[in-house]
């Protein structure tokens, strides 16, 4: 474009006329205006939205089934009553695998607390204790594994009970 060439941007809108042109060595060209410019990428009527909707509720599940620390995301999502329903479910899952988890693992270590005269019954505790703890984090594992996998999400008895949360 030479320096005589300029017109004003408002007429280059109007009138279609190219901003700059864009040549290769291999014969393709392009013209920008100020209207192709302003005009959005993607047409807003397409399903290319839904998708990214799609994979920002994967993200989101993804979190909250994180062991521990997806359980404050996931009480945030309840709490606020948002996202799709998919979300909402597994949110659901998530606090109650995680309250089950800690309710279990809280009582199971206040009892080898109290019985501290049996080195049995303590050491028993204990180890169901651990395997309750390693129990809950191959479950979210397995149930991020299976999300990946585009699976349903549902565990007998677990889902019916966090179905009760709404």
């Amino acid at each position: 474009m030479n320096a005589g060439d300029s017109e004003t941007p408002s007429e280059n809108s109007e009138n279609k006329q190219p901003l700059l042109r864009f040549s290769s060595d291999l014969g393709f060209s392009s013209d920008l205006t100020l209207h192709s410019f302003l005009m959005p990428i993607s047409d807003p009527d397409s399903d290319s939205d839904l998708y990214k909707e799609r994979d920002l509720d994967r993200l989101q599940i993804f979190i909250t089934l994180i062991p521990v620390l997806g359980f404050l995301p996931a009480l945030w999502t309840l709490y606020r009553q948002q996202g799709s329903l998919e979300v909402r479910n597994a949110s659901r899952l998530a606090v109650t695998l995680t309250t089950s988890w800690l309710l279990g693992y809280l009582l199971l270590g206040a009892g080898a607390e109290l019985s501290a005269s049996s080195t049995i019954s303590n050491l028993s505790l204990l180890i169901l204790a651990s395997l309750l703890t390693s129990g809950y984090f191959l479950t979210n594992f397995w149930l991020m594994l299976r999300l990946w996998q585009r699976r349903s999400l549902r565990l007998p008895g677990i889902s019916q009970l966090s179905d009760r949360l709404d």
